[in-house]
């Protein structure tokens, strides 16, 4: 009986002999596993030991530690962190935290175990990192033991200022234990957090440490000094200078008393990115960048409050931008309060930004915010406004559906900075799935006819085209549907524009498992094309997809299938149309079917031949029989004849076989 299945077994018997046996199976793979990491072959028989434990109430120290070493080699090399695993990281946490403060050093010390201990010269100064080190116990605590600390509240403080003030522990279980500190600012804690300041060194990775200590050591300073007015004569010596430090800025804005008219000034070049701490505006969620934008808003209210009109104040930051095409953070939040304010006025402004990317004055990546306020504004859009907003979207979809190439042909991965060629500039599906949608709200509420064409399009675009329609990965990216509902809005059955009539009826499911079961290395436009030819029956209406579609791809469609469209082009039968489809998507698809099977009357043999109902295929057999078996339906009956699951289906459809003479029916390529 294997480990896994024995740790099962006793944990449903249950009692003290349980118990014991459970405990000493997890000593053996605890011990094991210090011998040998990287080859974990106890890892089931540890989680269900684990798990049946944490049934029962085990009061002895040692056994505790038993467990919770378990469960930190449970936690870090496990490598699959599916829904099992959660389960019992959750059910773990639940049972640890019930127990005294004290074993959260142990839990610190069996992290430590994971790795020979990083040399060091003298406490706190890191001179040799080990990598593999490093992720193992990275890999046991890096979100966990968080969590763990937070659920121990406050009784948590005085076995982390024990942890930090012991130099034997890795600089990672340091830099946690200095990082919860500063969330609870523990005002006992600064002599460590100073000590761990002062010993670890600036330069990596020592300085995550010395960093997460100085962060901390500011939190429970900010603590302190709550509630406690800043005089003006202080907040003004301070904030005059050139070099200062944004932690202290923001506690001053956040406390201070009545301000003067130098006060008042001296407070507005936090609204413009004319100050050396600011940092890359690229990115807008880290802790700097975060704090820049608070720092923005809390002197914004400050100065609205004193009398500053705050459109003005937003108009000038709406032209802050650098000469890379990049607006400053405090630009991005002028626009995001744009949104908020529903006026006219804010509208002009927010659309007056989003242009300057037709002037490449603004790289494209960054309309996002101007997107996002614009799309929360969208109502108050008439008029010439109207009309200029309409004529934005066409352009923003024309130049998103451009060929990703740079020139003489190189293939161009997505720099921000050459927009003329890589017009979103990201290969990130998140972002391009939140600037798209925005899009295609816009447009779905102005229903334009004009868009349509640019639409159809943008459903080829090449971050929807992953894991069927519009998914990518196991999510769901918003903007395909976003981009189908607005083509259907703008659908009416009243028009004289084939297309416009059809996509009334347009259906394009998020998810479609590879286009209908065609596999995952089809192309896109090849089901696009063929779910608008089956709506359509106008193939010259659909040419300006095939142009876009050999803009994208010079070997757009195949030879075959490029033959079928020129007979198609100039026959626009249902039968040529039919049988394009056929070739772009397959016998098999289910566009080709319900497309052929409906070309002739409610008796028309293809409909009974293609259902999957033997019955319906057994009428179609006798129909095609009393039709004289029409050329188009021979290859149906020799498929039939070679693939159906159904003998008597297989045998019927033989007879009509030899009836017309093998030799006269194209044999069929596909089930």
């Amino acid at each position: 009986m294997t480990k896994d299945n024995a740790a099962e077994n006793i944990g449903k018997k249950g009692g003290k002999q349980a118990v014991a046996s459970l405990l000493k199976m997890l000593e053996g793979i605890n011990a094991n596993k210090l011998k040998n990491k990287r080859n974990d072959k106890d890892e089931e028989a540890r989680m269900k030991g684990i798990n049946a434990l944490l049934n029962y109430s085990i009061k002895k120290e040692q056994d505790v530690i038993t467990v919770l070493t378990a469960y930190v080699q449970f936690y870090g090399l496990s490598i699959c962190h599916d829904y099992d695993f959660h389960k019992l990281n959750s059910k773990f946490i639940k049972w640890f935290t019930k127990k005294e403060p004290k074993y959260l050093e142990k839990l610190f010390t069996e992290a430590n175990s994971m790795g020979k201990s990083t040399n060091n010269t003298e406490y706190g100064v890191v001179t040799v990192e080990d990598e593999g080190v490093y992720f193992d116990i990275w890999g046991c605590s890096e979100e966990n033991f968080p969590k763990i600390i937070q659920k121990f509240g406050e009784k948590s403080i005085d076995p982390l200022i024990d942890i930090l003030g012991n130099k034997d522990y890795h600089y990672y279980l340091h830099q946690i234990a200095a990082e919860e500190l500063g969330k609870f600012k523990a005002k006992r804690a600064k002599e460590v957090l100073t000590k761990a300041y002062e010993s670890y060194s600036a330069h990596f990775p020592a300085n995550s440490v010395r960093d997460a200590a100085k962060k901390a050591l500011k939190k429970i300073k900010s603590e302190e000094g709550k509630g406690q007015t800043i005089t003006v004569s202080k907040f003004g010596k301070y904030l005059s200078k050139k070099d200062v430090d944004l932690d202290d800025v923001q506690t001053i804005l956040e406390n201070m008393g009545p301000l003067s008219k130098s006060d008042l000034s001296d407070i507005e070049k936090y609204l413009h990115s004319t100050y050396d701490s600011a940092p890359s505006v690229h990115f807008t969620d880290r802790p700097a960048e975060k704090q820049i934008s608070e720092i923005w808003n809390l002197a914004r209210r400050i100065l609205i409050e004193n009398g500053y009109n705050e459109m003005e104040i937003l108009r000038k930051n709406i032209e802050d931008i650098d000469n890379s095409g990049y607006p400053s953070l405090q630009c991005i939040e002028s626009t995001k309060r744009l949104g908020e304010i529903k006026s006219k006025e804010s509208l002009d402004l927010i659309v007056k930004l989003v242009e300057k990317v037709k002037t490449r004055k603004l790289v494209p990546i960054q309309s996002k915010y101007g997107l996002s306020s614009l799309n929360n504004l969208k109502k108050l859009g008439t008029g010439k406004t109207k009309t200029k907003i309409v004529g934005l979207m066409t352009y923003l979809l024309t130049k998103a559906c451009l060929p990703v190439y740079l020139p003489k042909g190189v293939s161009h991965h997505g720099s921000a900075y050459h927009a003329e060629n890589s017009f979103l500039g990201t290969r990130n599906s998140d972002l391009n799935d939140i600037i798209i949608g925005d899009i295609a709200d816009i447009c779905n509420h102005y229903k334009s006819e004009k868009k349509a064409e640019v639409l159809i399009k943008a459903l080829t675009l090449e971050y929807l085209d992953g894991s069927g329609f519009a998914m990518y990965g196991d999510k769901e990216l918003d903007s395909g549907q976003k981009i189908v509902k607005a083509l259907r809005n703008i659908g009416k059955t009243e028009s004289k524009d084939s297309l416009i009539v059809c996509i009334k009826q347009l259906r394009i499911e998020t998810g479609t498992n590879n286009y209908g079961g065609l596999g995952y290395n089809v192309d896109i436009y090849r089901f696009i094309f063929a779910t608008l030819l089956s709506l359509t029956d106008d193939v010259k209406r659909l040419d300006f997809f095939v142009k876009h579609w050999k803009r994208r791809e010079k070997e757009n469609m195949g030879t075959e299938a490029k033959k079928l469209y020129d007979i198609a082009q100039k026959d626009n039968s249902k039968d040529n149309i039919a049988h394009l489809i056929k070739e772009l998507v397959g016998n098999n698809h289910s566009l080709y079917k319900s497309y052929f099977s409906n070309i002739g009357g409610k008796d028309d043999p293809r409909k009974f031949l293609l259902s999957d109902d033997p019955g319906m295929q057994l009428m179609g057999i006798s129909l095609a029989k009393g039709m004289k078996y029409p050329e188009d339906i021979q290859p149906i009956l020799m498929s039939l004849a070679l693939f159906s699951n159904e003998e008597n289906i297989r045998k019927e459809a033989l007879e009509c076989v030899k009836d017309i003479g093998i030799e006269k029916i194209a044999m069929p390529t596909e089930k």
